[in-house]
């Protein structure tokens, strides 16, 4: 894997989908690839696989912002699919609320990133929520409320 703010040093001589670059780190570190897509998008084709960014979402945000953030992941990972680039969304969820809607969107058996690193549960709570979640999604398709996210240029 190779981190976003590090593009600047990215090897020359790496072969497109040697590294997935990714984005687990601060929101304001990344904010230009949302901001500005098209101009950002040249190095994440030259790096050729990307884990979408990881906005994050924060249990005392409302619903809808933690939505917002969802969407601007998948946005995000549909512009670049759009544009060549092999993708692998990253999965996020703050509480019970966002086991709604951190599947949606994507496909059913799709392989996803999720970040542990700033999960402050003990192994066996974060074990049982990924667990939780992994049935909130199944059960959000099963509803078919599951849709992919267009993208217009």
């Amino acid at each position: 894997m190779y981190p976003y703010d590090k593009l600047k040093h990215y090897p020359k001589a790496a072969v497109p989908g040697q590294y997935a670059l990714h984005f687990f780190m601060g929101d304001e570190m990344f904010q230009k690839a949302w901001f500005s897509p098209k101009i950002t998008l040249s190095p994440v084709e030259r790096v050729g696989l990307a884990i979408t960014p990881d906005f994050s979402l924060y249990s005392d945000w409302t619903y809808s912002v933690q939505l917002w953030q969802t969407y601007r992941t998948r946005w995000l990972g549909a512009y670049w699919a759009s544009e060549g680039v092999q993708v692998i969304p990253s999965v996020s969820w703050s509480d019970d609320r966002s086991f709604e809607f951190c599947f949606d969107g994507l496909p059913i058996g799709g392989t996803f990133a999720i970040a542990t690193m700033e999960l402050s549960e003990p192994e066996a709570v974060a074990d049982k929520r990924l667990n939780e979640s992994l049935s909130a999604a199944e059960r959000s398709r099963a509803a078919g409320k599951s849709q992919s996210v267009g993208v217009r240029g």
